[in-house]
């Protein structure tokens, strides 16, 4: 496959192949891809009322993680009732779009009661490692626990999926993506319906993957990645405490959000996040909005990325901030 927009569709024929069933539950700020059955799970290209007819939406598992555990039993409920049943639950790793959620007892206690939940509906779950896999999120030495040596995001949270998407970071841009499963849904899959994808496999993109794979290793990027991510961060909490606009910094490596906020009412502002990342792109940074209410930035640099260029991406964030005013 070429995107992970291609892997996330094909997750979905896998997944209603196997169960019978057409419904699909997704974090009630999702983005999964552009296809047209991807776009239609995906809540944040058009809201809501942009889903299909058997999409339903959950919260994501913030705070102690309830909400999104009552919000799955809705809508199991509503998905069955309307004929559609539960062919699948699908997450983004890191909960990106819905603002970043950082993992921890409560999330993962939350993520295990609904994966439950759908799996007693017939429903499969899908773990999208198309932005945060191959070490984006960082990766610790093997006596840090298997999680944080992981170079995926699903192990974090304690997640157990049977299907796994991923993308063209596995060759650096290059168009490659593709689907890890377990072998009895593709077998069943591959002996009841045909699939080809025209440039699947093409010599140049696996090439790409096998070098950007021996770079990621050779180079130790993912534990690089872990290190400068873990310094960048301390620097935005720093420059939070100087600027009342900036709250909530979070994330894991080099893949780290921070919501932007009224100084008096503290709620989220969209506009000033928007004025900000414009703001850094005339400074020659490039950095996007997130989150429901698309006011929390999204800072997804390479991995290579180092002090000198954190320390750069403080400066210009902080000059930014002070143009707002």
């Amino acid at each position: 496959m070429c995107t992970g927009s291609e892997a996330n569709d094909l997750a979905l024929r896998v997944a209603k192949q196997a169960t019978g069933h057409r419904g699909v539950i997704v974090t009630e700020n999702a983005y999964h891809g552009v296809t047209t059955e991807i776009a239609a799970i995906s809540p944040s290209l058009g809201g809501v009322g942009s889903l299909a007819e058997w999409v339903r939406t959950v919260r994501p598992p913030s705070g102690d993680g309830t909400a999104m555990v009552a919000d799955a039993r809705t809508a199991i409920a509503e998905l069955q009732a309307a004929g559609h049943g539960v062919a699948a639950l699908i997450v983004d790793t890191a909960f990106a779009s819905d603002g970043f959620i950082a993992p921890s007892a409560e999330t993962r206690a939350a993520l295990a009661a609904v994966q439950a939940l759908v799996r007693a509906a017939g429903g499969l779950v899908i773990a999208d490692e198309v932005q945060p896999g191959f070490g984006r999120l960082g990766a610790r030495g093997a006596g840090s626990g298997a999680a944080e040596a992981s170079l995926w995001g699903f192990p974090r949270h304690a997640l157990e999926p049977d299907l796994v998407t991923i993308g063209k970071p596995m060759a650096n841009g290059l168009p490659v993506a593709g689907l890890v499963a377990r072998r009895d849904l593709m077998q069943a899959f591959g002996e009841r319906v045909r699939y080809f994808n025209t440039f699947a496999g093409t010599p140049v993109s696996v090439a790409a993957a096998r070098a950007t794979w021996d770079v990621l290793h050779d180079e130790r990027l993912p534990e690089h990645a872990a290190d400068v991510g873990d310094e960048l961060r301390g620097m935005l909490a720093e420059l939070a405490g100087r600027h009342d606009r900036l709250r909530g910094v979070r994330g894991s490596g080099l893949y780290l959000g921070v919501d932007v906020v009224d100084p008096e009412s503290g709620d989220p502002d969209t506009p000033a996040a928007v004025a900000l990342v414009s703001g850094l792109r005339e400074r020659r940074i490039l950095i996007s909005a997130s989150g429901r209410d698309n006011a929390a930035l999204k800072l997804r640099p390479p991995l290579p990325f180092s002090r000198a260029d954190a320390e750069r991406f403080i400066t210009e964030l902080d000059g930014a901030l002070g143009d707002l005013g």
